[in-house]
């Protein structure tokens, strides 16, 4: 794929996007080496392989003749031979712990190398009224997963919002051109900084076959990038997730929603994004729409911190002789569940115009897989959520969520999804009061 190629539209982009990735794929399985099928050299000792020739020699007599002396002199050959590999196993053994050190941290590497024993699920189904049919192979669990992913996808209420409608598509169908190009050190720089033994996305490209790739191959990456931010136009088969699922510690197995989901995005896919990110820092200022109440996703902010700032907000109360009254509020499934036409309408009012037709772009039609061990199961739309595992995840929920409502009788407090709101008062029903009317307008 050269760098002479016109990319100037959709069908373009998308042709090249998958011709990159066929390019890839079908370098790391030329570059991967042939197993050896040849059978292992034995490294045995001479005195042990005499051992095992008396005891063939042994078994082939006394299968001809079936005497009991020929029987005898097979059983002590075998006891013989069993005796020396028992020995032999022996101080392999003890050669190699003592070989083992403390200060090159050898002796952890035994116990890091041993895989985790694999428990295998039960039969799994939907607790539902009445509950679901049971799932048992593997192909009917993938299938379960998928559906159940289907429905977690789908927002609540999937009617068009005409208010919103008139205030979201009010805008210029044509590129605004604003975004500035990638340059190569900034492409070079996230690639870096990847790990490279995270997971691969569902087309099996691994952040170390991009950090392995000639220079050649960064600047046709360049040059695709630079083309979709041109373009406006984030491809398919960056938006394809797949998704496993791992059983909840604690949680019935035998229920779907004791599950929970892992994105596994494509890597090429994760590197745009880091690039769009800074990107957008760098175009605006987040002090002016990131809350002050939000340490989720932030530099510089921990829970630690938004700990201590509760903490003064109680110590206060106690000190002054007044009640403090909280709650706290946990949204169930609160990044699968956005409302994408809400959102894009709040990324329009945030964010610089360039950016809404890329993010509307990057939020629509995307798709996912379910699988497990070997089943993949159909690709299915994805018609709510932002995409978890990814980095313009947390930032589009904290655009969608900036706006959560405030009080002057109380503190809120928010750790990405996570929400904690306190109030204090020298009487308790007006402290309560005051908490229930601030629930009131979070909950319109």
């Amino acid at each position: 794929m050269s760098t002479a190629i016109k990319l100037k539209t959709c069908e373009d982009i998308e042709k090249a996007t998958s011709m990159f990735i066929g390019i890839l794929q079908h370098a790391a399985k030329a570059a991967t080496p042939k197993r050896n099928s040849s059978s292992p050299v034995s490294n045995l000792p001479s005195d042990i392989k005499c051992l095992v020739a008396t005891k063939r020699t042994a078994r082939s007599t006394w299968q001809k003749t079936h005497a009991p002396d020929d029987r005898r002199l097979f059983n002590n050959a075998s006891n013989k031979l069993k005796t020396a590999l028992r020995d032999l196993r022996n101080a392999f053994f003890t050669a190699y712990v003592s070989s083992l050190k403390r200060d090159d941290y050898s002796i952890w590497k035994p116990l890091k190398s041993r895989k985790k024993p694999q428990t295998l699920l039960p039969p799994i189904r939907k607790n539902s009224t009445p509950p679901g049919p049971w799932a048992k192979s593997d192909s009917e669990k993938v299938e379960l997963f998928a559906t159940n992913l289907a429905e977690v996808f789908t927002p609540h209420d999937n009617t068009w919002d005409p208010d919103v409608d008139k205030k979201k598509l009010a805008t210029n169908t044509q590129p605004s051109g604003n975004l500035q190009a990638f340059t190569l050190n900034e492409l070079k720089q996230v690639i870096k900084q990847l790990n490279p033994h995270k997971a691969p996305g569902s087309d099996l490209i691994t952040a170390l076959m991009i950090q392995e790739m000639p220079p050649e191959g960064l600047q046709t990456l360049l040059h695709l990038f630079n083309a979709i931010v041109r373009v406006e136009y984030w491809p398919a088969p960056l938006k394809h997730t797949k998704i496993i699922r791992i059983p909840k510690p604690g949680k019935t197995p035998t229920d779907v929603a004791s599950y929970r989901p892992i994105s596994l995005l494509p890597v090429k896919s994760k590197i745009l994004e880091k690039l769009l990110l800074k990107r957008i820092y760098t175009d605006t200022h987040p002090q002016t729409w990131i809350p002050t109440h939000q340490f989720g996703f932030r530099k510089a902010h921990s829970t630690i911190q938004q700990c201590h700032r509760l903490t003064d907000v109680i110590n206060k109360a106690l000190d002054d002789k007044n009640y403090c009254s909280a709650v706290f509020l946990d949204v169930s499934q609160a990044f699968d569940k956005v409302w994408h036409q809400g959102l894009l309408l709040k990324i329009k009012q945030t964010l610089p115009q360039g950016y809404f037709k890329f993010l509307q772009s990057y939020l629509q039609n995307r798709k996912f897989v379910a699988t497990y061990n070997n089943e993949t199961s159909l690709p299915l739309p994805m018609l709510s959520g932002v995409p978890q595992g990814s980095v313009l995840g947390p930032l589009s929920y904290t655009i969608y969520t900036a706006d959560i409502p405030q009080s002057n009788k109380t503190t809120i407090s928010t750790f990405a999804d996570d929400t904690a709101i306190f109030t204090t008062h020298p009487d308790p029903t007006t402290a309560s009061a005051n908490l229930q009317d601030h629930l009131h307008s979070i909950e319109n």
